[in-house]
């Protein structure tokens, strides 16, 4: 048993180098917030405790009964791991350095743009903002604050 520790020990550190720390927990992953089901569970919880983007998902799926919040969640927190992979590559810390490298991988990269006024009421929302990739400000903030809480980085 003694000699195997060695050989496991070494394959740990090979699948987490591998990984990039890909499996590495996102700074939002212990808020309650998160498996809220409806705004009124959200209400009861405290400030500190809400899930932004579960909270603004639980009323899209109001307004469309297509929309899954779950997968949506599932894109933030993929995009919140990129980010934060890239932030580490570069060397860049989680604070107001990251905000330009964020910018960079939204708005440039995925291409993300916003739309001069709010005529559709789907650009309203953070499901059609992901889908669309287009939103207005209040829905581009959102994103970006969603984004910001699953990294930990205060905005």
């Amino acid at each position: 048993m003694k000699k195997n520790l060695p050989v496991t020990f070494c394959v740990i550190l090979l699948i987490t180098a591998i990984s990039g720390g890909q499996d590495r927990p996102l700074a939002n992953e212990n808020k309650s917030g998160l498996y809220a089901k409806s705004i009124e569970q959200v209400l009861r919880l405290e400030a500190d405790e809400i899930d932004l983007a579960t909270a603004v998902l639980i009323v899209s799926e109001q307004w469309n009964k297509d929309v899954y919040a779950r997968t949506y969640i599932s894109k933030l927190d993929d995009m919140a791991t990129e980010i934060r992979s890239r932030l580490e590559t570069k060397g860049i810390k989680i604070n107001h350095s990251a905000i330009g490298p964020i910018n960079e991988y939204l708005f440039t990269e995925l291409g993300f743009v916003s739309v001069p006024d709010a005529n559709d009421p789907e650009d309203l929302f953070l499901h059609s903002v992901l889908d669309r990739k287009r939103g207005y400000c209040l829905s581009l903030s959102i994103l970006y604050l969603s984004l910001g809480e699953r990294l930990g980085l205060p905005l």
